[in-house]
């Protein structure tokens, strides 16, 4: 009995990956070491994943900048070469009607536990949609930043934040990707794309949750990769 549950479980958290597209942002050229790293990790997992290998600097061209950057952003540079392979996921998200993405920048490091914890996530994030369907989920500690013990709630995964933890791993709904394009083709993206974000989960615009335990961090904040943006 006890084998054949942890067969149905198995195979219920493969259908719960399979209906979610995964995409990894990756530069093409000088982060070989990180790409190696992801595809260890996804085949680890059973994931299958989507390289999003656009929006490198070369690629940040005048007519990519006017539409989507402004003010510090509106140049080329590693910071905004990260947060243009953001937005061309969620431009990914409405074209091909994903209604929920998961994201990775290419430095990520998954717990053991990622696809257990993961797949609650998704099952109790029914229970707690906004009316406007705008929703981030953050899986991440690459901030430090954990949900305090007297807010924990047992059996829970999820807990509405008002600021995010980063980007290197999130879900986003695709009402927030469509938001998120909305807000950057007419009011322009001026900050790195974590700070960007937290202008919506602020005023209420988009809901921000934060997974208790975190089941990733990046690379990139523990010491084991380069930052590859300064900062």
């Amino acid at each position: 009995i006890k084998r054949a549950f942890l067969i149905h479980l198995y195979d219920f958290c493969l259908i719960i990956l399979i209906s979610v597209v995964v995409f990894i942002l990756h530069v093409k050229k000088g982060y070989e070491e990180r790409l190696l790293s992801v595809q260890k990790q996804m085949a680890k997992n059973e994931i299958a994943y989507e390289l999003m290998e656009n929006g490198d600097m070369d690629d940040l061209t005048t007519v990519v900048l006017d539409h989507y950057f402004s003010n510090e952003m509106k140049r080329i540079s590693p910071e905004t070469s990260c947060a243009c392979k953001h937005l061309l996921v969620y431009e990914q998200m409405i074209k091909r009607n994903i209604q929920q993405a998961l994201i990775f920048e290419d430095d990520i490091l998954l717990k053991q536990n990622f696809k257990q914890v993961f797949t609650g996530t998704l099952k109790e994030v029914e229970t707690k949609k906004p009316a406007h369907g705008r929703y981030m989920i953050s899986y991440e500690n690459s901030g430090l930043k954990f949900v305090s013990k007297k807010e924990l709630q047992p059996g829970g995964y999820l807990y509405r934040q008002t600021s995010g933890r980063c980007a290197g791993a999130y879900v986003l709904s695709l009402d927030a990707a469509k938001y998120l394009i909305e807000k950057a083709v007419t009011e322009k993206v001026n900050l790195p794309i974590d700070w960007w974000h937290n202008r919506f989960f602020e005023n209420n615009e988009i809901n921000i949750y934060w997974c208790e335990p975190a089941i990733a961090e990046q690379g990139s904040h523990n010491g084991m990769f380069s930052s590859s943006i300064g900062r």
